[in-house]
């Protein structure tokens, strides 16, 4: 098996964004759903055993073929020398036969392992993105629930310069995720893209990690006593 592919889908395997919110303000990490994964990887499964049976059939027919041959050569030789050289010869070409057979069926068996390597690359890679793309939804729907939080207290009166900043800090940090993630969906799953995955992957996560800590600081600030701006009057 190629060490590089392999260690291509243990880096795309393991590397999911992991940061996943709650909406009552609590984090834990989660997995994607495991049948995405699954359902692909079959379908890609039975093609591979589609191949494998039409090769099989294949070197089947050859050896029929080559024994037909060898019982028709037989019944039209005219001699014992001529039947020993026939009998030589069907050894020889069975001989090569197996060898060439041995030969195809490990060379599609390598095929096999380092296209079912890639196609699991790229399963894992469509789990990532949509994984992100969760991430991102659910951090753009705690920051509209910020702002509308921020609006309403404001309506009553006082400053919430404190929460603004930090809301504000919160769509950058998103916005940026946002960018890298629409870099990262037109990234091909592959060895030379690696690294370069690695790094925008890690990105997203950081800037979806400060985009949440700035949140959660607006949200505690809120709960501060705040200075009222205007004094209503009856």
């Amino acid at each position: 098996m190629n060490k590089k592919l392999l260690m291509s889908i243990m880096v795309f395997a393991f590397l999911p964004i992991s940061l996943t919110f709650a909406e009552d303000g609590s984090s834990s990490s989660t997995t994607p759903k495991p049948p995405i994964r699954r359902e692909e990887m079959r379908e890609f499964n039975n093609g591979i055993g589609d191949q494998r049976k039409e090769m099989n059939e294949k070197i089947r027919n050859e050896r029929k073929e080559m024994n037909k041959d060898f019982v028709e050569n037989m019944k039209n030789a005219s001699s014992s020398d001529q039947r020993k050289t026939i009998i030589d010869q069907r050894k020889e070409d069975g001989q090569k036969m197996r060898e060439n057979a041995s030969s195809t069926r490990r060379e599609f068996n390598e095929r096999a392992k380092d296209m079912r390597i890639q196609e699991r690359m790229k399963a894992n890679f469509r789990v990532n993105l949509m994984k992100i793309e969760a991430n991102i939804n659910r951090i753009s729907k705690l920051i509209e629930k910020l702002d509308s939080r921020i609006a309403k207290l404001k309506e009553v009166g006082g400053t919430f310069s404190t929460a603004e900043g930090l809301s504000a800090e919160a769509k950058q940090h998103l916005s940026d995720a946002k960018t890298s993630y629409e870099s990262l969906k037109t990234m091909e799953p592959k060895e030379e893209n690696k690294e370069t995955i690695k790094k925008s992957m890690e990105s997203i996560k950081t800037h979806l990690e400060e985009s949440r800590k700035a949140i959660d600081l607006a949200v505690k600030s809120l709960k501060k006593p705040v200075t009222a701006s205007t004094t209503k009057t009856n």
